[in-house]
């Protein structure tokens, strides 16, 4: 293992210097592009392009994941300067298991969680989906689809980009390779976390209010002044006016995060970033970014679609599921927006190293 953590340690901090922008620029460059040219995607997307629930879940996300890939390969290339592969896409049959084994691990993750929620009487079983349904199928697909084009690109963005960059930042202030990587570690999670954060401020003002429960309407006065009349000659509004384009969906915020209602801004926080701490120690300790989408892909697989799925509306369906609970804990004991999910990351930190562990040459 020792031999693999060394090699992994020298991808993630290759060197720097040569005229290079300083790390924190580089990161930033990455960002902006990314997120302005995601934003811009699914802004027109969705007021310009009439396209139904199922096509228009395939068209953003695959749509996301090639502007990200355009923006890499332009960071890589300009700003960077090194190889999209260096990024982690060293691609070789041992690249490959490691997504698999990744994708293992973040599904026992979510099983774990679903397994003790159950056992506790905070979640339970209320329909299995229609497997054999040609239309189920075919959503689910489209799901499945949709999470791996977002592990790839938020992985390659939030390890590839921040965590390297912050470990050669760090590195080049003569910090120590190890504290350096460490330090990125912990940077590239806390930078995941409060970037999932910033999708979902504008639906809560107070971290440990339940979302559903935020931002409600405000009451209206009822002892507004009375208003003059209007005269009755006024020209008659004409029968039909021109539609306004259909946003009742919105931007599909999915591409971002998954946002579970009875979680807390709080318990979102700390999933996100334990999560972003297992996803950064699988890079670290694998040199690669497969293990790593594979555990996020997965993750958000399971979570959305095999364990807890819900009735929510989406479009002119709904968001497939294999099992379809009602989750009854709230606040910090929500079972994938709380403790449950912390915990069971944190346990995950273990899988990853009994995967380096076992896959050390």
């Amino acid at each position: 293992m020792l031999a693999r953590v060394r090699d992994a340690v020298g991808t993630v901090v290759p060197g720097v210097g040569g005229g290079l922008l300083r790390p924190t620029w580089r990161v930033l460059i990455a960002f902006v592009l990314t997120f302005a040219g995601i934003g811009g995607l699914l802004v027109a997307v969705t007021l310009l392009v009439d396209l139904g629930s199922l096509e228009r879940t395939i068209v953003t996300h695959v749509g996301a994941l090639v502007v990200a890939g355009v923006v890499f390969r332009f960071v890589a290339a300009s700003v960077d300067r090194r190889e999209v592969r260096n990024y982690g896409y060293r691609i070789s049959t041992e690249w490959w298991l490691d997504f698999a084994g990744g994708a293992v691990l973040g599904l026992l993750v979510v099983a774990g969680v679903f397994a003790v929620g159950s056992a506790l009487g905070w979640v339970e079983v209320v329909d299995l989906a229609p497997l054999e349904s040609t239309s189920f199928l075919l959503w689910l697909s489209a799901f499945v689809l949709a999470w791996a084009c977002v592990a790839v690109w938020e992985e390659t963005l939030f390890r590839g980009v921040v965590l390297t960059n912050a470990a050669e930042g760090l590195y080049a202030r003569r910090v120590s390779t190890i504290k350096a990587v460490l330090g990125a570690w912990l940077m590239s999670s806390l930078v995941f976390g409060l970037t999932h954060l910033f999708v979902v401020t504008v639906l809560a003002n107070d971290p440990l209010a339940p979302i559903e429960t935020i931002d409600a309407a405000p009451s209206i006065p009822t002892d507004t002044p009375s208003l003059p009349s209007l005269p009755e000659d006024l020209p008659s509004v004409p029968d039909e006016l021109p539609e306004a384009p259909d946003v009742s969906e919105g931007i599909p915020l999915a591409v971002f995060s998954a946002i579970p209602e009875g979680g807390t801004l709080l318990g979102l926080v700390l999933a996100w970033t334990a999560l972003g701490s297992l996803l950064g120690i699988a890079f670290v300790l694998t040199g690669e970014l497969a293990f790593p989408i594979g555990i996020h892909f997965a993750f958000n697989l399971a979570v959305t679609n095999v364990f807890f799925g819900s009735p929510t509306p989406y479009g002119d369906g709904e968001i497939p599921s294999v099992l379809v609970v009602d989750v009854t804990a709230t606040g910090l004991a929500h079972p994938f927006a709380g403790a449950p999910v912390l915990a069971a990351a944190l346990l995950g930190h273990v899988g990853v190293i009994f995967w380096a562990l076992y896959t050390a040459d």
